[in-house]
């Protein structure tokens, strides 16, 4: 069977531009380093790409959430160190008072004076702009000394809001710990009014109550169970840390072996690709009619 002038001419064309696209989008890959340029070239590896990007970028959100709250959960503990700190010296001291004399009230009216301070600002640290015992109400200091300095009240409506972040596609992590849960209803018997109603005492010359004492006594140890549920907190946001750390280095692992080049074996491809052009334009123009070579 003669195969035409035509027939020739078209095969010849169609072979060449199918090198010229192989060696296109040979040197397109080398130069972007990777082998998915378009959703045409894989379809099967690009539907994984997506997939496997969808899940880093969660995955580098739950991490920036983790980062921004170990901050706050670490300003938390600090606060209640200085608070338990605070706390633990006053009981001390009202253990000496009992075998101290009225002379010596003075010095120890100070010491509540200056305890007082230290943990109303303990109670409206904040963090980042935050109240960190202000539950999720952010507008003011939840804890302040009225004018006359005879009582503390609450400053805000509510400080028993949890405020929680996202850690992972099912589970969540509080990070808060609530006004209300450190220091209860503030009325009468709460720390700080607790505390200056001891001072009032010692200023009268009285001893502080049994009742006073115990009340103090029983604040120090919700302040040491709520250190330890902020630890907790903290270590938890940690071991979340460092298993999204973990799935990143896979997942990035994961997307490089889909669409990374082999550029060793590319290039060996790209001159394979070169070296076969050349030897078609050679051959072609012993073989085609001199027309169809000029055309070209």
């Amino acid at each position: 069977m003669r195969v035409s002038d035509t027939q020739l001419t078209s095969t010849y064309l169609s072979n060449i531009s199918d090198l010229r696209n192989g060696i296109y989008t040979i040197s397109d890959q080398i130069a972007n380093q990777s082998s998915i340029l378009t959703a045409s070239d894989d379809p099967e590896g690009t539907a994984k790409l997506l997939n496997l990007n969808k899940q880093l970028s969660q995955s580098e959100t739950y991490l920036s959430n983790i980062e921004s709250s170990l901050g706050f959960v670490d300003q938390t503990i600090s606060a209640l160190d200085v608070i338990e700190s605070t706390v633990s010296d006053l009981m001390a001291a009202f253990v000496e008072i009992n075998k101290a004399s009225i002379d010596d009230y003075d010095s120890y009216i100070d010491q509540l004076d200056a305890a007082i301070s230290t943990i109303l600002d303990a109670a409206n640290a904040t963090y980042d702009g935050k109240y960190i015992f202000g539950g999720t109400d952010y507008s003011d200091n939840p804890y302040d000394l009225t004018s006359d300095e005879s009582a503390v009240v609450q400053n805000v409506t509510d400080v028993s809001g949890t405020s929680q972040i996202q850690v992972s596609s099912y589970s969540k992590q509080q990070i808060n710990v609530t006004g209300d849960d450190l220091f209860g209803a503030i009325g009468t018997d709460d720390i700080f009014n607790t505390l200056l109603r001891i001072k009032s005492d010692l200023e009268a010359g009285n001893l502080p109550s049994d009742a006073d004492v115990e009340i103090v006594n029983t604040f120090y140890e919700t302040v040491l169970d709520t250190a330890s549920q902020a630890g907790n907190y903290y270590n938890n946001l940690e071991n979340y840390q460092t298993m999204l750390q973990t799935q990143q280095v896979n997942l990035e692992e994961m997307i490089s072996s889909v669409k990374d080049l082999d550029l060793a074996e590319a290039a060996i491809i790209l001159e394979t690709y070169n070296t076969v052009l050349d030897s078609v334009y050679q051959v072609s123009s012993m073989v085609l009619p001199q027309s169809l070579v000029d055309f070209l």
